[in-house]
């Protein structure tokens, strides 16, 4: 009983949606949508394949799926419906010629085929639009997090995002289009992506700042000891996780033995085919030069 009273419910909601979406030459006119296209979506003379009413339904169908895929951000989904779009007729030119109502319905047709075509051109842009975006948004959650280096990254991530938003714009891709949404980032407007541009590359650069601030204090017990070309040379060495050592091969670890240190070494190492090379660079060094 209960099953049979849960088919019951949800009845009238599939009916709902099962619903036809019709239009006429008229509405098409007033509102050049694609839910305005003459004929109605879903519907079919089956015994006359070639019929106004089943090409109609079929063309009107074809263009259902891309826009309501693109409409959803699920731009590889409307992608892959292109083809549809582009050959409403289905073979059937000559039908769409001569019948009266098939070749009164085609000018509507094919202005939103051309529509299509030019949402096809923008399919690219919008893609990397949305990876731009979701880039952007999860760096800078990943820097607040102090993840390593990330804040760098936002900040990069979120002036490209700036580039991709004025080709959009240059492109004139409408600002009501929606750019898919990737795993938390949800779908948005370009408009709302432009709308929050700035204040994404001012989140980074917060981030940036306050990385760095982090980072100078943590080697402060070192670099408030050291200045001129030793500064310089442990900036570019161990602050960044190149080992390096003293007379006798000595690893150097501590503020005091980088300040007094007359000889510091690094090492690197690479392998060509067989051959494996080591390499030694030592510099000397007088006070701070």
């Amino acid at each position: 009983m209960l099953i049979a009273t849960l088919a019951l419910s949800l009845w009238p909601l599939a009916s709902v949606n099962a619903e036809p979406i019709c239009g006429s030459v008229e509405a098409f006119q007033r509102t050049h949508r694609w839910q305005d296209l003459p004929g109605c979506t879903e519907e079919r003379d089956y015994e006359n394949p070639t019929s106004a009413v089943t090409l109609l339904g079929r063309a009107k169908d074809a263009f259902k799926d891309f826009f309501e895929n693109w409409d959803r951000g699920e731009i590889d989904d409307a992608e892959h419906a292109v083809g549809g779009a582009l050959s409403y007729t289905n073979g059937a030119d000559d039908e769409w010629a001569s019948n009266p109502v098939l070749a009164a319905a085609r000018p509507a047709y094919e202005e939103m085929k051309n529509k299509v075509k030019q949402y096809e051109e923008w399919a690219p842009l919008v893609k990397d639009l949305a990876q731009r975006y979701f880039r952007t948004v999860v760096m800078i959650d990943e820097a607040r997090k102090s993840g390593t280096n990330a804040a760098q990254t936002a900040k990069m991530e979120a002036l490209e995002l700036k580039q991709t938003v004025a080709q959009a714009e240059a492109a004139r891709v409408p600002d009501t289009f929606i750019v898919p949404g990737i795993g938390e980032v949800e779908p948005a407007t370009v408009a709302e992506i432009k709308g929050v541009v700035a204040s994404l590359i001012g989140q980074a650069e917060n981030e940036v700042a306050r990385e760095k601030a982090e980072d100078d204090a943590k080697w402060r017990p070192f670099t408030s000891q050291l200045g001129g070309d030793r500064l310089k040379f442990f900036n570019e060495t161990y602050r960044i996780g190149t080992n390096v050592y003293g007379v006798g091969g000595k690893y150097l670890d501590t503020p005091e033995e980088f300040r007094a240190a007359a000889v510091m070494c690094t090492e690197s190492f690479t392998t060509d085919q067989l051959v494996e090379r080591w390499t030694v660079r030592c510099y000397s060094f007088r006070g701070n030069q």
